[in-house]
């Protein structure tokens, strides 16, 4: 009996001796939530936090981690002052009058030198961030995704609704188009300009079609970051829109031409419309051209159409950035053109989103014939990419068989 009382005592001091070891082994389990990050390394030390920090994120596939509709952005900066997060979602950190240096402060996690901010998105949101630790600007080193910006790759986060990319590598169904070059000798511009040419497929085997046709503003960034040449292959090859040719060209002085330069509109109007008109088996009418662009680029695109309706009878503008400009004053009081527009509004593009608003209100008190679509991401062509064969769709929907 003896013997089974100091076995049941011993039992019972094993347990308590397990009880605390259980708990402080628990205790060091890599937490699921954020919130639980947070309380466990409220008191830890700085090795053991960033330690855990590093577990954290390695199990959560990298930053930043998203919860419902707030994303958790984590940055280290041990010995610097502490990082500010900077992204769409915030401008980058610019307002009217520059930068801000206290837009995007992050808040300590305990002493471990990591820092955090929360960032509320909509649940489709696709953007862009990066972080700022002094005048030093770098990408997340442990971030999930990057995209291309202008000129330069950014982090990248997409909410769990986001949007997929268009399949440019496999989505393609069956061949492409094919680019060509051609020059313009401009006497408005006072020098020739280059001009890069879609064909789409079958252009070469049917010598009597003629097609309709889309003239891009900037249009070696559209070939080059914004993959225009796919996606009009795209489009086209899985029955979207018809067969199109594209018309790429670049500004000379961008900031001149794309606002409403009397001479750079004599150079689309008399000079690139009659050397793509002889040149190639386009549709002569203006009911079957389109002009297009984005950014500055929507800002030439509306204002050619507004002063070139006959020439264009379509005109696509992706965040038109129309500020200092009049043109929104000019579309008030000029009489309404018989255009089809085309535009977006970027949700997180928080310096042109409210010149796309005002001009959309414009366009229904004028009763102009318009789509106008939201879209949850800032300002680059990535995000406008997925909008193109839908404008395309618009514009020149497939033709029926017969």
């Amino acid at each position: 009996m003896g013997h089974h009382r100091s076995l049941i005592s011993l039992g019972l001091l094993a347990l308590l001796f397990f009880i605390p070891v259980a708990e402080s082994r628990a205790g060091k389990k890599v937490p699921e939530k954020f919130s639980q990050l947070l309380v466990q390394t409220k008191d830890m030390k700085p090795r053991k936090a960033r330690k855990l920090i590093r577990k954290y994120l390695r199990r959560q596939g990298g930053n930043p981690i998203v919860e419902g509709d707030t994303a958790f952005f984590l940055a280290e900066s041990r010995k610097g002052p502490a990082p500010r997060l900077l992204g769409d979602f915030n401008g980058f950190g610019r307002t009217e009058k520059g930068m801000d240096p206290a837009i995007g402060a992050m808040t300590r996690i305990g002493e471990s030198g990591w820092f955090f901010r929360h960032q509320k998105l909509e649940k489709d949101a696709w953007v862009r961030y990066q972080f700022a630790i002094g005048d030093r600007v770098f990408n997340d080193p442990h971030g999930k995704r990057t995209l291309q910006g202008f000129g330069k790759p950014y982090s990248a986060i997409a909410m769990p609704d986001a949007p997929s990319p268009l399949d440019l590598k496999t989505g393609i169904k069956g061949p492409g188009g094919k680019m060509v070059s051609g020059e313009v000798a401009s006497k408005h511009m006072g020098e020739t300009r280059k001009v890069q040419i879609y064909l789409p497929p079958g252009y070469d085997e049917d010598f009597d079609t003629k097609y309709p046709s889309i003239y891009f503003g900037d249009g070696s960034g559209y070939l080059e970051m914004g993959r225009a040449k796919e996606i009009l292959d795209y489009a086209i090859t899985n029955d979207l829109c018809q067969p199109v040719i594209g018309v790429f060209t670049d500004p000379g002085d961008r900031r001149k031409e794309y606002r409403g330069d009397p001479a750079y509109r004599a150079f689309v109007t008399k000079e690139l419309l009659r050397y793509v008109n002889y040149t190639y088996r386009v549709k002569l009418r203006g009911e079957y051209r389109a002009i297009f662009g984005g950014s500055r680029g929507g800002l030439r695109a509306l204002d050619m159409a507004l002063h070139h309706p006959r020439e264009f009878g379509f005109c696509g503008a992706f965040a038109p950035a129309l500020t200092p400009t009049n043109l929104i004053e000019k579309y008030a009081k000029t009489p309404t053109r018989r255009v089809k527009i085309f535009m977006l509004g970027g949700l997180y593009d928080l310096r042109w989103y409210p010149d796309a608003l005002e001009m959309r209100d414009t366009l229904k008190a004028k009763k102009y014939d318009f789509i106008y679509r939201d879209y949850p991401s800032g300002h680059f062509m990535e995000a406008w990419n997925l909008y193109l064969p839908q404008m395309l769709a618009e514009f020149f929907p497939p033709e029926k068989q017969t």
